[in-house]
């Protein structure tokens, strides 16, 4: 039994040994194996190294070959610049020259050209102009008598609005009623009426038998210009007219006093004076008119009317016939001469 035991602890001795030997052996070849490698690693450590080193020799050789590089292309561009700058400079003094040269000959060629245009245009603009200056004079020949006539006929219809401004509007013609209407129509609106203005409105106002308006546009003229003969007299008509007669005589002796040669004057007063019964004044006035003017129907016809009221029948009769002999027309005259009659055959 001992002895068993002792085999088996021998038998386990020694596989203990063997197993230790056995992995010290195992031990053993893997470090030399770990050597080995770590030799292999050395060189190969040593090789990367030297190729770090040679890696770094050509980089810096790179460096520099740039570097020269980099010189050589700034040394390269910068004598391309200055030839660029050169060849620029000498296309600008070409273009230049070109240019000039362009220049001169299209200005020549266009002085010639111009030279023509210009002709053309002005043989076509003295054409036109010669056509114009045709038209423009006949025109003006045209003109001239449209003028002339213009002229003529205004003369005219100014001689007639002052032959108007000299009669009493009691003698007025068709033509003078027309003329004076249709002067005063562009005097209505007008503004600044001047002292002629007015009178002619008063004229047409009275000749309309608007005598109050005709009073007041004798009166606007008297203001601006005084004591005209014509305004004086027939603003004392229009008095007569609306039985203002002591305005009348007012007005006509101060018109007496400054024109003492006006038979309207006296026609006046007379028939002022004799609407007032002033029978020796209105004698005095129709005698006057008379004495001025032979033919002055209104004084014949006023002195007969005078007569007849102050019952003189032959004196009356042969003033009124006298006013007949003069215008057999006179409706006044043939009025009174009738009134007469009745008072002949009335004793």
């Amino acid at each position: 039994m001992f002895k068993k035991l002792t085999l088996i602890l021998l038998f386990i001795s020694t596989l203990l040994f063997a197993e230790n030997k056995i992995s010290n052996d195992v031990l053993e070849y893997r470090i030399k194996q770990l050597e080995k490698k770590y030799f292999l690693l050395q060189v190969q450590y040593e090789n990367n190294i030297k190729d770090k080193i040679k890696l770094e020799s050509q980089i810096e050789i790179l460096k520099n070959k740039n570097l020269e590089e980099k010189e050589n292309y700034k040394n390269l561009l910068a004598n391309n610049e200055n030839l660029y700058s050169s060849q620029l400079n000498t296309f600008n003094i070409i273009l230049v020259l070109i240019g000039a040269l362009f220049f001169f000959l299209s200005f020549f060629g266009y002085l010639n050209i111009k030279k023509k245009i210009e002709s053309t245009i002005d043989n076509k603009i003295d054409n036109k102009a010669n056509q114009k200056i045709q038209e423009i004079e006949e025109l003006k020949v045209a003109l001239n008598s449209i003028t002339e006539l213009y002229e003529n006929v205004l003369h005219e219809y100014e001689q007639e609005l002052e032959k108007i401004k000299e009669k009493s509007p009691d003698n007025f013609t068709e033509q003078d009623k027309k003329t004076l209407d249709s002067k005063v129509q562009k005097l209505i609106n007008k503004k600044d009426k001047t002292d002629d203005d007015w009178y002619l409105i008063g004229l047409e106002y009275t000749n309309k038998g608007h005598y109050e308006k005709a009073i007041k546009a004798y009166l606007n003229s008297n203001n601006i210009k005084p004591l005209q003969e014509n305004v004086l007299i027939n603003l004392a008509h229009s008095y007569n007219r609306i039985g203002e007669y002591d305005s009348a005589i007012h007005w006509l002796n101060k018109a007496k006093d400054l024109y003492p040669n006006n038979e309207l004057i006296y026609e006046n007063l007379s028939h002022a004076y004799g609407s007032l019964k002033d029978y020796n004044q209105t004698i005095q006035s129709a005698s006057m008119a008379i004495e001025l003017n032979p033919n002055n129907v209104v004084g014949y016809n006023n002195l007969g009317y005078c007569y007849l009221e102050m019952n003189n029948l032959t004196e009356a009769e042969k003033y009124l016939k006298k006013a007949l002999e003069i215008d057999s027309n006179y409706e006044l005259a043939k009025e009174n001469l009738e009134l007469l009659k009745e008072r002949l055959n009335e004793e």
